[in-house]
């Protein structure tokens, strides 16, 4: 017994030792319920490298980290509530501001953090019960949620609102946890400024010398805080450097390979781009054990493809001024029967061939109410010889009755030709599209970008239709537009939208042509 009890007592004091050192090993004692996940690992290791930064006067660790996770799964509790405290235990005479869209919000972080150094497992891992000589603990005369501070050092924590005044007040660690409210706030160009301006002018102007900041929040807008500092990182000479932990809730379809360019260019647009941290595959959830693959798919159909993009995946996609506003586009469960249909194929093969998507945009006219239908959105991965099959038994499947577009620009003009030997494909229409007979990207796209708000551009309800909606909406500044490009291609072969295609002869009467499918069932509203 009295060995057991001294292998207890050994245990414990390990446990207490390796809490004070590492921060994740600090979770899991003091949090009562905590969940050893491996988004929480690698999230205590970045802001492990933020303690260091601070603790070394910033000559090692991260001084700028951006976190982007998505809704319930333990960001705010890691960043705002339990790193805090273990930070203040750390280095009790650093001074912390949190920092969220309202004071309120910001007051309930410091309120849990107040509380857990109060509580029994952390006294035994910081204060009066960890055998430590130098304890930490809550000042008696300053307990506020608004503002407490460290009894016997110059330590201590301030809550704050965004756009609210800390004048007076210095940080060490300035954790900013979700400066936008909603989708509201985020849209409000007028919102957006003030937060920024509260940042520049208001929060930075506290940082102490060697201090480090922390900025976490849905990503709403390209254009937001995080947006805006990712731009200046790229844009402007001697901005802060920012180090972005990012893990979407399912493993974006770069997450194994992205070009150092490619960056670059999302870090222009005010998002970020790279291979997924924690290595894994794409369509991978992020906590499986907790939100499945097929849960985050019923998410991702409940609350409609931006949103899913904002809040999950960390993907801004701004409505104001986009070019194309596909989140108007009707989705719609059938279709006419009386449709010329083709499909397109955008090759997009490069030097990088592995970041290029080869994609065949099948869309179907109506040419008696000029309504285009997008149909289908067949997307692959290149190189060419891997791509080429897949083309192949989608052709096949598309059969005789759809035109098949081949785009000849530069060496894709080779790809036609041996498209066009296929024996497989014989009795299939193929001709080469050249997609610079009608413009620049901005310009085939507006073609029927143009007519959305004319209700004359619908698509077919489908698992591809998020995807599609997302790039259509960053285009043309997206990371990939070969869809839009697809779709833009396709439209392209039917011909100018109001009208028949050149060389396309209608034949049917109208009267004709309404009683042979006066039988259709047509979506409502078309």
């Amino acid at each position: 017994m009295v060995d057991d009890a001294r292998r207890q007592a050994t245990r414990e004091i390990a446990r207490r030792e390796l809490a004070r050192r590492l921060y994740y090993d600090y979770a899991r004692y003091v949090f009562r319920g905590w969940q050893d996940t491996i988004h929480h690992h690698i999230l205590a290791e970045y802001l492990q490298g933020v303690e260091q930064f601070v603790a070394t006067n910033g000559a090692k660790g991260i001084g700028r980290l951006m976190v982007f996770m998505p809704p319930r799964h333990g960001k705010s509790l890691n960043v705002s509530v339990l790193f805090p405290t273990w930070f203040l235990g750390r280095n009790p005479d650093k001074r912390v501001i949190i920092a969220s869209y309202n004071g309120n919000l910001a007051m309930d972080f410091s309120r849990q953090g107040r509380n857990l150094m109060m509580d029994t497992r952390y006294r035994a891992v910081f204060g009066d019960k960890s055998g430590q000589t130098d304890q930490v603990r809550i000042a008696d005369d300053s307990r506020s949620v608004e503002a407490w501070n460290v009894a016997g050092h110059h330590g201590g924590l301030v809550a704050a609102g965004v756009g609210g005044g800390i004048t007076g007040r210095g940080a060490h660690l300035l954790v900013i946890d979700d400066p936008v409210r909603d989708r509201a706030d985020a849209e409000s160009r007028v919102r957006r400024k003030t937060i920024w301006k509260w940042y520049t002018s208001t929060a930075y102007t506290r940082l102490e010398k060697g201090a480090a900041i922390v900025v976490m929040h849905t990503r709403w807008h390209e254009d937001d805080l995080a947006g805006r500092l990712l731009k200046r990182m790229i844009t402007e000479e001697g901005a802060d450097r920012w180090t972005v932990l990012c893990l979407p809730a399912i493993a974006e379809e770069w997450a194994e390979h992205v070009e150092a360019d490619e960056v670059i260019k999302a870090c222009q647009n005010g998002w970020w781009r790279a291979v997924d941290p924690l290595g894994r595959t794409p369509g991978e959830p992020l906590w499986p054990e907790k939100y499945d693959l097929a849960t985050l798919r019923s998410n991702q159909a409940n609350i409609g493809g931006y949103e899913w993009d904002a809040l999950y995946q960390q993907r801004p996609r701004q409505l104001e001024g986009a070019m194309i506003k596909a989140h108007k586009i009707r989705i719609v469960g059938e279709v006419p029967a009386y449709l010329r249909v083709v499909r397109y194929w955008d090759l997009a093969v490069s030097g990088r061939e592995r970041a290029d998507f080869i994609v065949g945009g099948k869309v179907g006219r109506d040419p008696q109410r000029g309504r285009v239908y997008i149909l289908d959105i067949a997307r692959f991965r290149g190189p060419w010889a891997d791509a080429r099959p897949r083309m192949v038994q989608v052709m096949l499947a598309d059969g005789v009755t759809v035109e098949q577009g081949i785009e000849v620009a530069g060496q894709q003009g080779g790809y036609f030709q041996e498209l066009q030997r296929d024996k497989k494909l014989q009795g299939l229409t193929i001709r080469s599209v050249n997609p610079r007979d009608v413009g620049g990207k901005e310009v085939r796209a507006n073609v029927w970008a143009s007519r959305i708000e004319d209700d004359l551009i619908y698509m077919l309800r489908a698992p591809w239709n998020n995807t599609f909606v997302s790039e259509a909406l960053a285009f043309p500044r997206g990371s990939h537009d070969d869809q839009v490009d697809g779709v833009s291609g396709a439209v392209q072969m039917l011909g100018a939208l109001g009208g028949p295609a050149v060389g396309e002869t209608v034949d049917v009467p109208v009267a004709d042509y309404r009683r042979e499918h006066r039988s259709v069932l047509w979506p409502e509203r078309i």
